[in-house]
């Protein structure tokens, strides 16, 4: 049987309240309980992500320290429930603040899960293949769409040989996967971010931030080129700390399209 090495420090409070409470289920079952006695079985389906096994061992450990009493019916079959004990009542309001902090940091809980979905790696020039290529003009296409308002479909079609082009070429080439679907990418080229498109479905959830955190962290960028006619992306850069230094009334390829140069 396995026992604890490190005896329990009885002289900390925070160590006595998790060796009760310590469990992924046990302020669960002690808010069912709350609501009235409950069969082992009624437990095993309030708590359909957890196993038996599990559920009864913390039903165990709480039936150790107090906190819950077994009641056995002298019945055939046997009849078991348990019931919240006094202690385990004074621990609700406890229970309740967990409950109230978990509810309100419900939208930063779902920010850190939602990025723990993505991975970002660097596409080395030889590894941009075709089905690569292909799936990332469509992200560009898509992206264009939804930001480049002036931009019309002719002028989409004609910049896409340009796009593909600089995605084959540009040095350093970053990829946002969701699972084993890419869904955006930044080329970066002498420190300045050269290209940054995300698929409109994943717009606003902090991956151009990252990107760009990247960009200066790993390849101390310091410039990028932004269109004037596309004010969202103007004002996401400023906000991540660049500062317009020059403006061009065409972009690079002479194209009628005013460029501000950014530098941070």
């Amino acid at each position: 049987m396995y026992k604890k090495k490190m005896p329990l420090d009885l002289d900390c409070g925070v160590r006595i309240a998790i060796e009760v409470m310590g469990g992924k289920w046990k302020s669960c079952i002690l808010y069912r309980l709350e609501e009235g006695n409950k069969r082992p079985s009624e437990l095993h389906r309030l708590f359909k992500d957890a196993s038996p096994r599990v559920i009864n061992q913390q039903l165990k450990e709480l039936e150790k320290h107090g906190m819950i009493r077994k009641i056995v019916y002298p019945v055939i079959p046997p009849c078991v429930e348990y019931a919240i004990t006094d202690d385990g009542r004074s621990l609700l309001p406890i229970v309740n603040s967990l409950k109230e902090w978990g509810e309100s940091f419900r939208p930063k809980m779902e920010a850190i899960l939602e990025k723990e979905r993505f991975n970002i790696e660097t596409v080395e020039k030889d590894k941009r293949g075709p089905m690569l290529k292909s799936k990332l003009l469509d992200i560009w296409r898509e992206s264009v769409r939804a930001s480049h308002h002036f931009l019309t479909e002719a002028d989409i079609d004609r910049l896409t040989a340009q796009a593909e082009s600089a995605l084959l070429q540009i040095k350093t080439l970053l990829v946002v996967w969701d699972n084993q679907h890419p869904i955006g990418f930044m080329g970066v080229q002498e420190r300045k971010i050269e290209m940054l498109f995300l698929h409109p479905d994943y717009f606003r959830k902090g991956l151009g931030k990252e990107l760009v955190r990247r960009a200066f962290d790993e390849l101390a960028v310091e410039f990028v080129d932004v269109n004037e006619q596309n004010p969202d992306a103007v004002e996401f850069y400023e906000r991540m700390g660049f500062k317009v230094f020059k403006r061009n009334e065409c972009d690079s390829e002479g194209n009628p399209f005013p460029i501000l140069e950014m530098k941070r």
